[in-house]
């Protein structure tokens, strides 16, 4: 997306002035507030907006052609448009009753609502209905839900934070956007620099501006475009790159309703992995959504295996292999996707897969992989980045023993395909016993795998020749549902999950009840958590299951700062997995962190959480940074919702379902430094 610095002069006729006042630098000793030049604006004073008579706001509305109705003025201002046909206020005529609305319309010719836009026409321009707030702040104003139902066929679009506030007035940043993606990066962004005694310009760009060789708007079709301008002076290139998305989340919102949870990420993608065992179609349902699921899908359609979605799921036909080495960029992007060796390397004897990428959360090394794989008689050797495993016979693998030094998910299930399709019997000990390992054996059972033991520390294989089609439904997700749970906990409130499998969460639900929150089981797959006002600390150590999840250990962190009391957290998993601690200290978290293990000071020791900007660091940090901003006051905005999406489905809308503020907006990378 092309982004743009706009600097430019501004005709002093492009709005009445306020009486008494002859230019616009002189407006700032004036009495009544300096008039804003553009197609809009928004009175800033609650008192100011008491006293306004009909002329005076037309003034300050400079660039309405008419007003007929001044509606009634909320806290921080009213919605007001350009309003040909009569109809008043947004505020009156569209009944929006959230008082903290702070946009106003733009004028007929930028900006058209639902229900007034002619016949035949299915574009217009939004630029000019995005402003910023002025003062001390340059952070974005967020618009409200009833406001965004009048963008008529266009995703929600934001004003973007900025650097730059010169004499306390921020520049005002636009965002036109003729695609509904924001991912496409089509337009481009304008960047405003307003003068300092300029409270609000409104800029709307035109979509048949022509485009110069190094891919700016050439200086007529951008002027012409431009309400208020008397001349531009300088177009050039600014910060380069493109809009990122943003979380913007505001807090003191309760939770209530149920949620829908999905199907467990880390389950379906080890069993995608465990398709290339079988030599039948397969059908699977309850796949989640998520960028790391397309990743797979990528992994497995470059070694040959086709992909159909179906109305309940995926139909996945894995008969006809074509290669024996997945798409190196794909692999190195999703460390998950480095199982199907073991799958590859029983079905067809050998498999050259590059080392894998994913979360960065400290050290997971492939060398219980690789021994394992040894003990099953396979030459494995690591060069140019790409780990080559063939069966030692030219054939197949051979059964065997191997105890593995740790309970490590990977790389027993990566272990396990590799020996159902082995010649013999093969025995792992101290293997992990996560939900996700039981539903890859049961899995491999229904494709007709000869497995037991699962859950338990050993395991016991027979090698089977062949395995075949099945169909098969992955488990929910505990991750998502214990991230639900700590939510409702967080912000006080009570929600109810389906399907859920209790078992599965009884290590967090016992943390939860020590705490203070009260949760019980709704049937066999249903749960509801009711929190009270005041929650206790405790101390929490993250262990291999059935012990506390690792991946819900950002997640409680936020939790615990909001409880009353010192809690000890410890992670004893992944090294390096704190680095969301500094994150959340800068919500105002008080807590020590040495090491992995951190000391977290509860509500009655200061630990007050207010909004600000923060980053993402991996997957569950994110999680737990949505969940810190849903409690804090103000307005959080989070970067790094691509870590996010990749772990969570569409967490944003079902967040939204409950009745929390959560948005996802554009934003430039570097201006959440703010």
């Amino acid at each position: 997306m092309e982004v743009i610095r706009v600097t430019a002069n501004f005709a002093t006729n492009s709005c009445e002035l306020p009486q008494g006042c002859s230019s616009p630098r002189e407006t700032t000793s004036c009495s009544r507030k300096p008039p804003s030049f553009g197609s809009h604006s928004r009175v800033q004073s609650r008192k100011h907006n008491k006293n306004l008579e009909r002329e005076a706001c037309k003034a300050t509305l400079g660039g309405l052609r008419s007003l007929h109705s001044l509606g009634r003025f909320e806290r921080r201002g009213s919605l007001l448009w350009d309003n040909p046909v009569g109809y008043g206020s947004l505020a009156q005529e569209f009944g929006i009753a959230d008082s903290r609305v702070s946009e106003l319309e733009t004028a007929e010719d930028s900006f058209r609502t639902r229900g007034l836009v002619p016949q035949g026409e299915s574009t217009c321009s939004i630029g000019s209905s995005s402003r910023v707030r002025v003062g001390n702040s340059s952070r974005a104003l967020r618009r409200s839900n009833s406001f965004d139902g009048f963008l008529k066929g266009r995703r929600q679009h934001r004003v973007a934070p900025i650097c730059g506030v010169e004499n306390g007035v921020a520049s005002e940043v636009l965002l036109e956007a003729p695609s509904t993606n924001i991912s496409s990066h089509s337009p481009g962004t304008v960047i405003l620099q307003s003068p300092s005694y300029i409270e609000s310009l409104s800029l709307s760009r035109t979509e048949q501006g022509s485009r110069n060789s190094k891919g700016t708007h050439t200086l007529t079709p951008l002027k012409e475009s431009v309400s208020g301008l008397e001349e531009l002076t300088e177009v050039s290139p600014f910060r380069p790159g493109h809009l990122v998305e943003c979380f913007e989340v505001e807090g003191g919102r309760r939770l209530s309703g149920e949620v829908q949870i999905s199907g467990a990420k880390n389950s379906a993608l080890a069993i995608l992995a465990g398709v290339i065992c079988s030599e039948g179609q397969v059908h699977l349902e309850m796949i989640p959504e998520l960028h790391d699921i397309r990743r797979m899908f990528q992994v497995l359609q470059s070694v040959g295996v086709k992909v159909q979605r179906t109305s309940s799921g995926f139909m996945i036909d894995a008969r006809d292999l074509t290669s024996v080495e997945p798409c190196p960029e794909t692999v190195r992007k999703l460390r998950a996707s480095f199982f199907v060796i073991g799958s590859l390397l029983g079905r067809k004897g050998e498999a050259v897969v590059p080392l894998p990428g994913g979360c960065d959360i400290g050290a997971r090394p492939i060398d219980l992989h690789v021994r394992g794989l040894e003990a099953l008689g396979a030459k494995v050797d690591i060069r140019q980045g790409k780990v080559h495993a063939r069966a030692r016979n030219g054939k197949n693998l051979t059964g065997g023993s191997f105890f593995l030094d740790y309970p490590s998910v990977g790389a027993t299930e990566t272990l396990m395909m590799a020996a159902a399709l082995a010649d013999g019997h093969t025995t792992l000990s101290n293997v992990a016993q996560e939900p996700e390992v039981v539903d890859l054996a049961n899995f491999l059972i229904s494709c007709g795998a000869r497995i037991r033991g699962a859950g338990t520390s050993t395991l016991s294989i027979t090698g089977t020749r062949k395995l075949h089609g099945t169909e098969y439904q992955i488990i929910p997700d505990r991750i998502e549902a214990g991230t639900f749970l700590m939510a409702a906990a967080i912000t006080r409130s009570a929600i109810s999950m389906c399907p859920v499998i209790p078992k599965h969460l009884s290590s967090v639900i016992d943390k939860l009840r020590m705490i203070g929150c009260r949760i019980q089981q709704n049937g066999w797959n249903s749960l509801q958590i009711n929190c009270t006002e005041h929650l206790r600390s405790c101390d929490v150590k993250t262990l291999p299951y059935p012990g506390f999840p690792t991946d819900l250990q950002p997640q409680l962190m936020s939790l615990l700062t909001t409880c009353s009391g010192n809690s000890v957290l410890e992670e004893t998993v992944f090294e390096g997995r704190m680095r969301h601690a500094e994150e959340l200290q800068k919500l105002g978290a008080q807590m020590k962190v040495s090491q992995n293990v951190a000391i977290i000071y509860g509500e009655d020791a200061g630990s007050t959480l207010y909004g600000a900007p923060v980053s993402a660091t991996d997957l569950r940090a994110g999680a737990a940074l949505v969940l810190a901003g849903m409690s804090a006051e103000g307005t959080t905005y989070i970067q790094g919702v691509s870590h996010i999406d990749r772990g969570y489905e569409r967490l944003d809308k079902k967040l939204q379902l409950l009745g929390a503020s959560i948005q996802r907006v554009p934003c430039l990378p570097t201006d959440l430094t703010l």
